[in-house]
C-alpha cells in the first residue's frame, strides 16, 4: 500500500473515532456517562486499531516509530493521555490525546513530504522511480555495464545500499529517472526468489515501476534470431493449470489463473522506444513463466501446444507481476532469447547469454534513457507543507465531516512533496 493510501486509510480511522474521543474528553463523570450510552465511548480495540494503524504509517513513511520520532517522554505522555478504564473494556480519551493526535498526523505527513532529504541524511537513495530485477550474473553485468555507458560512470564503484532484508545496487539518474537494481535467486517461489525479493525492494525503495530484464527461452528457431527481445504484453504462469483426462483417456491440461498484462504505462513508453531503436529486434507477446528450467524440446512443444501465442519462456515474471500488482506498482518484462529449449542450452552457452542479456539491458536502458520514466512524468512534482485539523465531531457521537486529502502541485503521497490539506468537516 502507497503512503498516500496508508494516510487516507489511518486519516479515516481518526475520523470515525474522533467525535467518541471528544465526547470522552468533554465529560468529566465518565462513568456515570458510560453507562448510560456506552456506544458514545471508545473501546480498547478501537483504540488499539488506530494506533496500530498510526505506528505503521510511520514506520511505512519515514522507517521509525512515533516513538522513535517524537522523542520517548513526550510520546509516553501521548500515550498515558489514553486513560483505560478499570474493570471496563470502554477507554477515557483526553483533549491531549487528541492534540497530540493532530501533531502526530502533521509530523509524518511532512516527513512523508520531504522523504528525499530523510533517507539522504540515511545515506540510502535519495528515490526510485524505477526497479530493475535481473536473476544471473551475465543479466547483472550487462546493466551495469549499459547503465555505465549511458551515464559516463563506473557504477560498480558505487557503494552498495544494505536495507534490512535486501541489498540494492544505485544506477543514478537516466533519463531523468533515479534507477536501483536488485538481484533475486532463480525462479518465483524459492527462498529469496523473485516473489519475495520483489516485494521486499517495493517496500524498501517504494519505486513507480519494476522491470525485470534478462534472458529467456525462445521457441522457434527458425524465426528467432539469439538475442531478439521479448517484451511480455502478457504473462501467463504455465504452473497453475489443471491437468485431467479426455473421453479418449488422454491427458488434457487447462491454464488457471490470469493472463496478466503489462503496466499499459510502461507498454506505451517502451513501443515508442522501439520506434527509434530499429537496431534492436524487438517484439512484443505472451511470455510463459514457471519454475522449470525447460531444456527439453518435448516439453516445450507441450507448451507451445498449451499456448500457441507463446513467444518464449522464463522463470520469474509471475513473482514480478504479482508483488507488483498487489503494491500498486507499474511493471514490465522484458527478457532476450539465449536458446530455444531444445536440449542445446550448453551449446555455446556463455556466448548466447552475453548476447541475450546484452541485447535486453540495451534495449532496456535506452528506452528508459528516452524519459518518461521518472516520477514527475507519472505523478507530477512540487513541495510545499502539510495541514491537518481535526473537525469538531457532534457531541452526541455523530461521526464528523468528510476528510479532505487536497494535493497541491505534487502527489499527495509525497513524493518531492506537493502541498497537502487535510481537513476534518464539522458535523452538525
Amino acid at each position: 500500500m502507497r503512503l498516500a493510501a496508508r494516510l487516507a486509510a489511518v486519516l479515516a480511522l481518526f475520523r470515525q473515532i474522533l467525535p467518541k474521543a471528544r465526547y470522552c474528553a468533554e465529560h468529566t463523570d465518565a462513568r456515570t456517562t458510560y453507562l448510560a450510552d456506552p456506544s458514545l465511548w471508545l473501546t480498547e480495540s478501537e483504540a488499539d486499531q488506530f494506533e496500530h494503524a498510526l505506528t505503521e504509517l510511520f514506520v511505512h513513511a519515514i522507517g521509525e516509530t512515533p516513538g522513535d520520532v517524537l522523542g520517548w517522554e513526550p510520546y509516553q505522555r501521548f500515550v498515558e493521555s489514553r486513560q483505560p478504564s478499570r474493570g471496563s473494556e470502554w477507554v477515557y480519551y483526553t483533549e491531549l490525546w487528541i492534540r497530540a493526535t493532530e501533531s502526530a498526523l502533521t509530523y509524518v505527513s511532512a516527513a512523508a513530504g520531504s522523504v528525499r532529504a530523510i533517507r539522504e541524511q540515511r545515506g540510502t537513495m535519495a528515490k526510485t522511480d524505477v526497479l530493475l530485477a535481473c536473476v544471473t550474473d551475465v543479466e547483472i553485468d550487462a546493466i551495469f555495464d549499459e547503465a555505465s555507458k549511458l551515464t559516463g560512470e563506473n557504477l560498480r564503484e558505487r557503494p552498495e545500499l544494505h536495507y534490512a532484508d535486501r541489498s540494492y545496487h544505485d544506477l543514478g539518474t537516466i533519463g531523468g529517472a533515479r534507477l536501483a537494481l536488485v538481484q533475486t535467486e532463480m525462479g518465483t517461489a524459492t527462498v529469496g526468489g523473485s516473489s519475495t525479493t520483489i516485494p521486499a525492494a517495493i517496500r524498501d525503495l517504494s519505486p513507480r515501476s519494476v522491470i525485470m530484464v534478462g534472458i529467456a527461452f525462445g521457441v522457434d528457431p527458425d524465426k528467432q534470431d539469439i538475442g531478439q527481445v521479448l517484451i511480455a504484453k502478457q504473462i501467463q504462469q504455465y504452473e497453475m493449470a489443471r491437468i485431467g483426462t479426455n473421453d479418449g483417456g488422454k491427458q488434457t491440461f487447462v491454464t488457471r489463473g490470469d493472463r496478466a498484462s503489462s503496466s499499459p504505462r510502461i507498454m506505451s513508453r517502451l513501443r515508442a522506444a522501439k520506434v527509434k531503436m530499429r537496431s534492436v529486434d524487438v517484439k512484443f507477446g505472451l511470455i510463459l513463466s514457471g519454475e522449470k528450467l525447460v531444456d527439453n524440446k518435448d516439453y516445450r512443444v507441450q507448451l507451445q501446444d498449451w499456448e500457441p501465442e507463446a513467444l518464449g519462456g522464463e522463470m520469474e515474471g509471475g513473482g514480478l507481476y504479482v508483488a507488483a500488482v498487489e503494491s500498486g506498482v507499474d511493471w514490465a518484462l522484458i527478457k532476450a532469447v539465449c536458446d530455444y529449449a531444445d536440449g542445446k542450452k550448453r551449446e555455446n552457452k556463455a556466448e548466447r547469454q552475453a548476447i541475450a542479456a546484452g541485447k535486453a539491458a540495451v534495449f532496456a536502458l535506452g528506452a528508459i534513457s528516452r524519459g518518461g520514466f521518472s516520477s514527475e512524468h507519472a505523478f507530477g512534482g512540487g513541495g510545499g507543507g502539510v495541514s491537518i485539523r481535526a473537525g469538531d465531531g457532534g457531541r452526541d457521537g455523530s461521526k464528523g465531516g468528510d476528510v479532505e486529502i487536497r494535493g497541491g502541485d505534487g502527489g499527495a503521497d509525497g513524493a518531492d512533496g506537493g502541498d497537502v490539506v487535510i481537513k476534518g468537516g464539522d458535523a452538525t
